[in-house]
């Protein structure tokens, strides 16, 4: 499917690029109709208007943009176009999204809304994870939930917390379909790797039989860390979580640790971590290989569990 290619110049207002689309929409036989509400209530209503149309059958939206991509105006476009795709109209139809302007268009616009099941992962991951703001231990289970569905929903890829080669799933679909040939222009899915990389978590939490949580450590921030051991006390840099003074604790149920463990000795594993390093490695084996370390690191260094 072609869609016209219009120049747009730095220096035209909203009104001469939005006549310039128009009328190359128009050549194809689609014709413009604009979003009211949104092309004059929006802070950004003087330099950036959306529009739909129909090319070829499909539905599309169309953002024309006259300045920069500055962060404000990003982000109110962002939150505009993932509220059209998550909620389309008719529905049930993801409409092809088209951008013109006169500056380059920002990676992760490219990312969320290009034709891509990868695109749909990625929006629908952001909702949750929100481009990492405010992570916090106690959304982990949430967000690992959320990892599995879409992996399952958007690229077929069937994982579970119990999976014992639920890693390797996941180094597919980091190698494979996250990959950057199913992208363009650079951008990275942020979302869907965060929320594989709290999956990631929740299976080694589920595999090794030590007391475990979720915590947030100075050293790592963004990224919430799991720790394996007792669970008696925090990790020097330990940080707040949840307002709470204490960080929050989400307790696996592998293993129960007695008051004698107090002061007994941990592993700090960051999930999310590996997993970025995985997908900027393309690698498919790497989480395999940190899980094994991790399994080693465990045994080495912790005690086994008493049984409940």
């Amino acid at each position: 499917m072609l869609f016209p290619e219009v120049e747009i110049h730095a220096n035209d207002s909203i009104h001469q690029a939005e006549r310039k689309v128009e009328k190359a929409i128009s050549a194809k036989g689609g014709v413009l109709l604009a979003y009211d509400n949104l092309n004059t209530i929006l802070p950004t209503s003087a330099f950036c208007h959306f529009f739909q149309t129909q090319i070829d059958g499909r539905e599309c939206v169309v953002t024309v943009m006259a300045a920069p991509w500055e962060e404000k105006t990003l982000l109110t476009v962002l939150n505009v176009l993932l509220n059209i795709r998550l909620d389309p109209d008719p529905p049930g139809h993801t409409p092809i999204f088209l951008f013109y302007g006169a500056h380059p268009l920002p990676p992760v616009l490219h990312t969320l809304f290009g034709d891509t099941p990868l695109a749909e992962f990625e929006c629908r991951a952001a909702l949750v994870a929100r481009f990492a703001t405010e992570l916090l231990p106690a959304q982990a289970l949430q967000l690992a939930a959320v990892g599995m569905h879409l992996l399952r929903e958007q690229l077929g890829v069937k994982t579970g917390f119990f999976d014992g080669q639920g890693e390797d799933h996941i180094g597919k679909a980091l190698s494979e379909d996250l990959g950057s040939a199913s992208l363009s222009d650079g951008g990275a899915p942020l979302n869907a790797l965060i929320t594989l990389g709290f999956l990631y978590g929740e299976i080694l939490r589920a595999r090794l039989p030590h007391p475990s949580r979720w915590i947030r450590l100075k050293e790592s921030s963004p990224w919430p860390v799991v720790v394996f051991g007792s669970p008696q006390k925090d990790p020097p840099g330990a940080l707040p979580a949840d307002g709470e003074e204490q960080p929050a604790v989400v307790e696996s149920q592998a293993g129960v640790a007695g008051p004698e463990e107090k002061g007994a000795p941990q592993v700090v594993f960051s999930p999310i971590a590996s997993l970025l390093s995985a997908y900027q490695e393309r690698s498919r084996s790497k989480l395999v290989e940190s899980s094994a370390a991790l399994i080693e690191k465990c045994r080495a260094e912790l005690a086994e569990p008493r049984k409940p």
